[in-house]
């Protein structure tokens, strides 16, 4: 009987050992670890957001909706509110994302400084509407905000602009 439990877990420690050298072997690199040093991967694609690298401008499309228990111009003001939140929120998004270089984000660049990751944040939430918000047939509330970055680069004190991603 023991004989039986010894010879199975001999070979069981031989397919684990075969399945180890088969994971030690070379493996084909893949295409973003032969990327050149100093290129940036992509930014993730974020629904309602356009960045604008000609001009250097970064748009953010925010869609709100109000309470339906208030009255009229409180649910148009409460649309408007969660429009600009969302729009912020999108914005944040992009701009955490941004690789300064190939492993490097604004948001693992500004985690340990509190000074810096304030800065952004108010940067963000001074952006500026691009235009008038648009009211929907639904009774939702459209709206577009814009932020330019050079104030993000300069607030970052980098030495040139972020580079296209």
């Amino acid at each position: 009987m023991y004989a039986k439990l010894t010879l199975a877990l001999f070979a069981i420690g031989l397919s684990l050992l075969g399945r180890q050298a088969e994971s030690l072997s070379p493996q084909p690199e893949s295409p973003a670890a032969s990327a050149s040093p100093f290129e940036v991967p992509p930014l993730k694609p974020i629904q309602g957001v356009f960045i604008d690298w000609k001009d250097r401008l970064i748009y953010a499309q925010g869609l709100g909706y109000g309470s339906e228990s208030s009255d009229s111009a409180t649910r148009q003001m409460l649309a408007l509110r969660a429009a600009r939140a969302d729009a912020l929120r999108k914005l944040a998004a992009v701009v955490y994302g941004f690789h300064i270089d190939r492993l490097t984000t604004v948001e693992t660049l500004s985690a340990p400084q509190e000074k810096l990751k304030l800065r952004i944040e108010g940067l963000i939430r001074g952006a500026q509407e691009a235009e008038a918000p648009e009211a929907l047939p639904d009774g939702g509330i459209r709206i577009r905000l814009v932020m330019p970055l050079a104030q993000l680069e300069k607030t970052l004190a980098l030495p040139s602009q972020l580079p296209r991603q």
